[in-house]
């Protein structure tokens, strides 16, 4: 696992023109604007649609296969455009069957969710299925400083 704190989500150190980049239609607004750079090399799911995903995955999985890429599947622990937590349990289990890295952003639940506040991942029991975490220290931890 990779925490990142990039300023405005920027993840160029991630992807190339080889890669696909997969993305959940709620993502934050800086997800989406980063992601549509990606040129025609992206796919969006319906929000937390799992079978929409899988779609995505298999489409994302033809272009990598040809051009020897990588899939980028993005998603968030807690959807801050909506207030509804992101099926990751669910995501993780997609690895099982397709080959792809899963970032997920969980600015708005690491340092509150969790047993010990790593965020919505460890909530769900499944940390170790996520590769690159994004964080912030403007929500929970700016709270947490004397």
């Amino acid at each position: 696992m990779v925490i990142l704190t990039f300023g405005k989500r920027n993840f160029d150190c991630l992807v190339d023109k080889n890669d696909v980049i997969v993305y959940d239609a709620e993502s934050q607004a800086c997800i989406l604007d980063r992601a549509r750079l990606n040129m025609e090399k992206r796919f969006v799911f319906r929000h937390n649609n799992i079978e929409d995903c899988e779609q995505q995955l298999l489409r994302a999985q033809k272009i990598t296969n040809k051009n020897k890429g990588a899939t980028l599947l993005i998603t968030e622990g807690v959807i801050g455009m909506c207030s509804d937590q992101g099926k990751l349990k669910e995501i993780v289990a997609l690895k099982v069957n397709y080959k792809f890295l899963l970032l997920v952003d969980d600015a708005h639940g690491i340092g509150c969710m969790g047993k010990t506040g790593a965020g919505k991942g460890e909530a769900q029991g499944i940390q170790d299925g996520i590769d690159f975490h994004f964080g912030t220290f403007a929500k929970a931890f700016a709270g947490i400083g004397h």
